[in-house]
C-alpha cells in the first residue's frame, strides 16, 4: 500500500514538473517573439531557467537577482501594477528562506 502511494506521489510530481518546465519555455517563447525589450526577455529567461529542474538550491536562486533588477527597473521607469511589486518583493526574499536548517 505505500509503495503505490509513493509511486502515485511520484508520478505526480514528475507530471507537475513537466507542466511547470513546459509552461516556464512556452512563457519564453513567448516573451523573446512578442517583447522587444531585452531585459525583459533576458528575465523571462532567467525566471523560468530554475522550472525546468526539479532540483533547486538557494544558490541556484542567484538566477533570479538579474531579473529581479530588470524588472524593478523597468518599474522605476514605468509604473508597476500592485501584484508586480509584491511578486518582486517575494523573488528577492526567496533565498533567505528557502534554506532548509536540519
Amino acid at each position: 500500500m505505500s509503495t503505490c502511494r509513493s509511486r502515485r506521489s511520484a508520478i505526480l510530481a514528475y507530471n507537475v514538473q513537466a507542466l511547470a518546465g513546459v509552461g516556464g519555455a512556452a512563457t519564453v517563447a513567448w516573451a523573446w517573439r512578442r517583447l522587444t525589450d531585452s531585459g525583459m526577455k533576458n528575465g523571462a529567461l532567467l525566471l523560468a531557467t530554475p522550472l525546468a529542474t526539479p532540483f533547486i538550491f538557494d544558490y541556484d536562486l542567484m538566477l533570479v537577482a538579474p531579473a529581479i533588477a530588470w524588472l524593478s527597473r523597468k518599474g522605476v521607469q514605468y509604473r508597476l501594477l500592485p501584484w508586480e511589486g509584491t511578486t518582486l518583493a517575494v523573488l528577492s526574499l526567496m533565498p533567505l528562506v528557502s534554506r532548509n536548517n536540519r
